[in-house]
């Protein structure tokens, strides 16, 4: 595993996705100590059937054609002969671990088209069927009447919270326990802790579950004769 990275992409699923990601974006974690750890996470321009990202590149993106920078066009999905393409993408270079991203305060309103949620529907159902792990992870859940007081604390006692991401889980099919509520940072100066803790849980399943995929990818760990 010391040769291989844990990769993320983060797909947006919106109303619209005239957005500021126009291009597939990396970003490397640093440590305190200035290394980096071996993990990327790719930022995506949004799934929308007409301003968002072609369903060919959603392909291209997850096995690893794709290179960071590659400015992503909505009418056209890239070609092999374009300096961005790779053409032999190897087990670092795909995708590990594909996360939605969507509004919590109305996510039923964000595919309004037949034909976006028809283009969500495909990609959702081929990356079943290569196994790769699939979450969304729900922005600004503190939208929602969590508690009488507020407290993020109370996040995962709320019943509107609960039901929010129950109909994701069955939109999606995908478990409950794969679908993220998180709070944003909006108007704060100063981290807090409650939603540093979500974060870091968060980002910490999305790794288990990438480092899942490698296993069951490259079979490592798996005595010869098991598929025998």
């Amino acid at each position: 595993m010391d040769d291989e990275r844990l990769v993320t992409a983060n797909l947006v699923y919106q109303k619209s996705s005239r957005g500021v990601t126009t291009a597939l974006e990396s970003f490397p974690m640093k440590t305190k100590a200035g290394g980096f750890l071996p993990v990327r996470l790719f930022d995506c321009r949004g799934l929308n059937i007409e301003y968002g990202v072609p369903t060919e590149d959603i392909r291209a993106i997850v096995e690893g054609h794709v290179k960071s920078g590659y400015q992503i066009n909505p009418v056209a999905p890239i070609q092999e002969n374009d300096p961005s393409y790779r053409k032999s993408p190897e087990t670092k270079d795909r995708m590990h671990c594909v996360v939605y991203v969507a509004n919590a305060e109305n996510p039923s309103e964000q595919l309004m088209d037949h034909k976006t949620e028809e283009q969500l529907r495909y990609v959702r159902e081929n990356l079943a069927k290569q196994h790769m792990p699939q979450m969304v992870l729900f922005s600004k859940i503190d939208k929602l009447r969590i508690s009488n007081t507020h407290s993020l604390r109370d996040i995962f006692r709320s019943q509107d919270v609960r039901d929010t991401c129950t109909k994701a889980a069955e939109y999606m099919q995908i478990p409950l326990t794969h679908v993220f509520p998180m709070s944003n940072y909006c108007e704060e100066n100063i981290p807090t802790l409650e939603k540093d803790i979500l974060a870091l849980f968060y980002l910490l399943t999305m790794m288990q579950k990438a480092n899942d995929f490698i296993h069951r990818l490259t079979k490592d760990d798996v005595p010869e004769d098991f598929y025998d």
